[in-house]
């Protein structure tokens, strides 16, 4: 078991990375308009470990020792593994929410909807077109899937997204995009007609409109499905 120094010099350690971070942050409503600028936003600035200290509020000690922390490296680590969002930010949830790892974690999405709600009407003319052909080759289907910048089309997070929005295209035959675009007279549910309204195939308890606010709460992008094509053998 972890000595109440180590937790504590472990602490902070993330605290001197999210100090760091937060210098290179960028300013409120900044936009990238380079794939230099958009990559800029996850990297670490580079400062030495003197302006670091600087940046850092000492723990107040008290009759009983120093005082520790309840957010932990640990939890620190385990919450940007779940939401993709920078350290001082989880940092931050955790401490708004008392170290409570599911609290922390929900009012990170909150935030990133709420973030990808405001950027949703900025321009998408990048992106790429992901392509799934189900085993045997009866069926397959084609995604467009859009985001502001080259950079970000070419992360992991994006990549699999796209790649898991054609093999749910695939798997459960959508008709329209979104409810808006339902036609008068389906009465079909939403839930079944329209892709960004469907259950996420590999989680029921999130729909496809989920996972692309996601990632773009973990991009910094606009992103959105701009088309979506199913073929198959016998239809």
């Amino acid at each position: 078991m972890a000595t109440a120094i180590e937790e504590g010099q472990a602490y902070r350690e993330a605290m001197l990375l999210a100090a760091a971070e937060a210098a290179n942050a960028p300013e409120e409503g900044a936009e990238p308009t380079t794939d230099e600028e958009a990559a800029d936003r996850f990297s670490l600035t580079t400062v030495t470990l003197a302006e670091l200290e600087n940046m850092m509020t000492p723990t107040t000690p008290t009759q009983e020792g120093p005082a520790l922390p309840a957010v932990t490296v640990e939890l620190i680590r385990n919450l940007r593994e779940q939401t993709g969002a920078g350290i001082s930010d989880c940092k931050r949830a955790l401490e708004d929410n008392d170290g409570d790892l599911n609290k922390a974690v929900e009012s990170l999405r909150q935030k990133g909807f709420e973030q990808a709600a405001r950027r949703s009407d900025r321009e998408t003319s990048q992106g790429l077109v992901e392509a799934y052909i189900h085993t045997g080759g009866r069926v397959g289907a084609l995604v467009q899937l859009g985001c502001e910048t080259d950079f970000v089309a070419r992360t992991e997070e994006f990549r699999v997204l796209a790649h898991d929005i054609a093999m749910q295209v695939a798997a459960m035959s959508p008709v329209y995009l979104s409810e808006e675009d339902i036609e008068a007279g389906d009465e079909r549910p939403a839930a079944q007609v329209c892709l960004l309204q469907q259950p996420y195939i590999k989680d029921g308890s999130r729909t496809l409109a989920d996972l692309v606010r996601e990632t773009a709460a973990q991009t910094g992008e606009n992103v959105r499905v701009v088309h979506f094509s199913r073929l198959a053998l016998g239809e």
